[in-house]
């Protein structure tokens, strides 16, 4: 699994009113990473967890097999 780190200007910060509970979302599309903040009845159609969704978590064992594909 990969991640990364997108530094925000402290600007758009302030402007989008962003903090540590603010969901966004972002996608691939057309060679761009697209973000979108969003609202609080979208975030509510969100599952609490990303790992809910992924296909990558084995519900049965309860854990990610990405990570056992490090060790």
């Amino acid at each position: 699994m990969y991640r990364f780190n997108i530094k925000v200007d402290p600007d758009i910060v302030a402007d989008l009113c962003l903090n540590e509970n603010t969901v966004i979302e972002a996608f691939y599309d057309d060679g761009n990473i697209i973000v979108r903040v969003l609202s609080d009845e979208e975030a509510k159609e969100y599952p609490a967890s990303p790992c809910e969704i992924c296909p990558l978590f084995c519900r049965a064992r309860e854990i990610c097999v990405a990570n056992l594909k490090k060790k």
